[in-house]
């Protein structure tokens, strides 16, 4: 996939960097346009919220929302929570998901957000390339309908060089299966560092 250069504004997906310690409380945060689900997270987790599809990736042809947690360190690369974050996606209609699906949809995604950052953080064309997925389909966790392991390889807007993200895929169906729901998990450690469990920690609950 070829990405195109574009003079879109930047807007919020800028990482607000919390530098608060001490006891993490957790906070609920409810949609006020719709009380479909709710997601609970630390307060230094940076949230951010938009329409399906995003400003930055307006090639993902899914309608619904999409709420993100950024972990406080998201934007430090020498930090254990560099590129850590959780993202949902509800999804207005029923979807045909499975791995190659899924694959297209991340490669999106991830080159629709290089693109709209490559401008404003001023990133050489010949640095940019697009998006490596590789999705595998694994047995489902929980009550998860399925559950789907990928990496993406991409160059980070933040610091310009090449990131591999490890990233964990939760399909639900919703909305007693009018909708489709999919959580992603996403980092640079490996899935058995301790940051993982950090990311677990974050609780979406999907409301009947």
């Amino acid at each position: 996939m070829k990405i195109q250069l574009d003079k879109r504004v930047l807007f919020g997906f800028l990482p607000a960097l919390n530098l608060m310690t001490g006891h993490q409380v957790y906070a609920q945060h409810e949609k006020a346009v719709s009380l479909t689900y709710t997601v609970s997270a630390p307060d230094q987790w940076t949230v951010e919220h938009f329409s399906l599809p995003p400003e930055f990736s307006p090639d993902l042809d899914w309608k619904g929302e999409e709420e993100v947690r950024l972990h406080p360190d998201w934007a430090r690369a020498d930090k254990d929570g560099y590129w850590s974050y959780v993202f949902f996606w509800w999804i207005e209609q029923t979807n045909t998901i499975n791995s190659l699906t899924l694959k297209k949809k991340l490669q999106v995604y991830y080159d629709g957000l290089l693109n709209h950052f490559a401008i404003p953080n001023k990133i050489p064309k010949e640095k940019i390339f697009p998006a490596d997925v590789t999705v595998t389909k694994m047995e489902p966790d929980g009550d998860d309908k399925e559950t789907y392991r990928a990496e993406v390889k991409m160059l980070s807007f933040m610091n310009q060089v090449p990131v591999v993200l490890h990233v964990v895929l939760h399909v639900k169906d919703a909305d007693a299966g009018r909708r489709t729901a999919i959580r992603v998990d996403a980092s640079p450690k490996p899935l058995d560092h301790a940051i993982w469990k950090a990311l677990e920690d974050i609780k979406v609950t999907i409301k009947p």
